[in-house]
Formats: structure tokens, C-alpha cells, sequence
């Protein structure tokens, strides 16, 4: 009777794994329709977006490779990484699964690292900027010594 159960149970999980895996993880070449899907969220491309759903994309699947060996991440990810507000609410108005963990991430979280990275980038712009309005030249702040950091130009330069 236990192991029945036991069958049952295992039989079960597969088969909801298997529904969930056809349903979501899409298997095409990388230059297959949900890889076109998922690159045109990256760009917030949502005329392109929308043309490729009417051909047959799915919003909410995960692109794979033809043999399955790798996958690639959600639309939705992709978006978010890329800083991409209107394909981000798009594809929530899609169904989007706003907290769906994929590897080690959430959208929000790729979102909020994509943020930190370019304000990282800002800070670096504006202390060059500020620096060559005093005159001076700079080189990569952080990588120079601090003599190539603020060198007076000569008239030359």
C-alpha cells in the first residue's frame, strides 16, 4: 500500500514536471522565436514583441536550446536586466510572474543590480566631467596612480 503511494506520489511530480517544462521551457534553435522574444524584451522592442506573440511566441516561457543542453532566461528577466520599464509592464500585463526565480536572481533583483551598476557608471562620468572642467586630464579613476589621476594639461594636449 506505501509503496503505491510512493509510485503514485513520484508518478504525479513527473507528470506536473513534464506539464510545466512543455509548457514554459520552449525548445528552438537560438535563433528560434522565443529567442527573438526574449531579445526583443531586452531592447523594450514591444512593437517586435507583440508581432512575434501573433507568431506564435509565448510570453511567459523560458527559450532553450533545440537538444535542451542550456536555456535562457525569461522575457521578463531580460527586461529588467536591461533597464526596460515599458517591456517590463508589458509582459506583466502578459501574466508575468513578477517573483519567478530563475538561477540566482528575480527580475526585481536584476533590476536593482542593473541600478547599482549604473549609478557606479554616473559617479565615474561626473568625476571626469568634473575634473577636465578644472582642467585637468584624467585617465580611469581607481586604475591610474594618483600623478595620471588629475595631470594640468599642457597646451599641447
Amino acid at each position: 500500500m506505501i509503496r503505491s503511494i510512493i509510485i503514485g506520489f513520484v508518478c504525479l511530480l513527473v507528470g506536473l514536471l513534464a506539464g510545466w517544462k512543455a509548457r514554459y521551457v520552449v525548445k528552438d534553435g537560438h535563433d528560434g522565436i522565443q529567442w527573438k522574444f526574449t531579445e526583443a524584451a531586452g531592447r523594450g522592442d514591444i512593437a517586435e514583441m507583440k508581432k512575434l506573440i501573433s507568431a506564435g511566441a509565448d510570453p511567459l516561457a523560458i527559450p532553450s536550446y533545440a537538444d535542451g543542453a542550456a536555456t535562457g532566461a525569461t522575457a521578463l528577466l531580460e527586461a529588467a536586466s536591461a533597464g526596460e520599464p515599458g517591456a517590463v509592464e508589458f509582459l506583466i500585463d502578459q501574466g508575468a510572474d513578477v517573483n519567478q526565480q530563475e538561477s540566482d536572481t528575480t527580475p526585481i533583483g536584476s533590476a536593482e543590480y542593473r541600478l547599482r551598476q549604473t549609478e557606479a557608471t554616473i559617479q565615474i562620468l561626473r568625476s571626469h566631467i568634473e575634473a577636465r572642467a578644472k582642467g585637468f586630464h584624467t585617465k580611469t579613476i581607481g586604475k591610474a596612480n594618483k600623478s595620471e589621476q588629475a595631470t594640468p594639461r599642457k597646451p599641447s594636449d
